[in-house]
């Protein structure tokens, strides 16, 4: 009897270790599944990481050639639209820096931080001094010119500022800043294209027009033709962005009443053009 109970006791042990050895390998094989799971997921990651990064280096490619962007693109970007001084800082202030640094004599320092500070003053005032402009160590209308002017002939439609841009001999002629000579001066008036009174209400009208270069916006109107300027009678309104295509909105007009317009555009060397006498009638209430 007492074999048996001991037999049986044996028997149950060994089972129960049998038992557990199975379960751990079982275990241990699920675990390994589940690694190989995860390492085939990271691997298909990764080759999906992989395809995006060579999609995107192609179009970084197509970027820096300069497939993807238009010529009007190219332009509008480089280009500088506005006056700058000491304290200015925005990506105008990286442009004008960065056609500075191309020549190592008028700013040796050379930073494109897109900050306005004393060292972009002085080489400011250097170039305007080799372009013949008053040194005033700011960006007036008249720097905004020659500079754009300068973009114009050296980058063309590359959109990119080539080094030693201010001492290219070709370019620099041009621009009248390569020989002893006073250099030339921008004596042409905008051309006033496409104007028309448009959307007009019982008090209100827009007057738009485009011009063949960034130039300011300026309208007089009255109710007599053709309107004085700085008559009493005449009323007159103003943007002074330099801008390709001119809006401007006229307010608190009377209703039923027949109104005479023209309008004028200055551009960065301050040629001002202006147009013919039009007119325009506005809505009853």
């Amino acid at each position: 009897m007492k074999k048996t109970i001991f037999g049986v006791i044996g028997l149950t042990m060994f089972v129960f270790l049998l038992g557990g050895s199975t379960l751990r390998a079982e275990t241990t094989m699920m675990s390994l599944t589940t690694v190989q799971q995860t390492q085939m997921l990271q691997q298909k990651l990764i080759s999906l990481l992989r395809q995006r990064i060579e999609m995107l280096q192609v179009e970084l490619a197509k970027l820096q050639a300069g497939t993807s962007l238009s010529t009007e693109t190219v332009q509008t970007v480089l280009r500088l639209t506005k006056p700058l001084k000491m304290g200015a800082s925005d990506e105008e202030v990286k442009l004008l820096q960065g056609v500075l640094l191309t020549d190592p004599e008028l700013y040796p320092e050379g930073y494109q931080t897109g900050y306005f500070g004393d060292l972009t003053e002085k080489a400011l005032r250097k170039f305007q001094k080799k372009a013949g402009l008053a040194e005033t160590g700011e960006v007036d209308n008249k720097t905004i010119w020659k500079i754009n002017e300068l973009l114009t002939f050296g980058a063309g439609h590359s959109g990119k500022i080539p080094p030693g841009l201010l001492r290219a001999p070709g370019i620099l002629k041009k621009l009248g800043l390569a020989t002893t000579t006073p250099p030339g001066r921008d004596i042409t008036v905008p051309v006033i294209i496409s104007l028309s009174a448009t959307s007009t209400l019982a008090t209100s009208t827009k007057i738009i027009w485009q011009t063949n270069e960034l130039a300011s916006s300026k309208v007089w109107w009255s109710t007599l033709t053709p309107p004085v300027t700085g008559a009493s009678t005449t009323m007159m309104k103003q943007n002074n962005i330099f801008v390709i295509s001119h809006n401007l909105t006229l307010d608190n007009l009377a209703t039923t009443t027949t109104y005479y317009y023209y309008v004028g555009s200055t551009d960065y060397a301050g040629n001002h053009a202006t147009s013919t006498t039009n007119s325009f009638t506005t809505l009853s209430q």
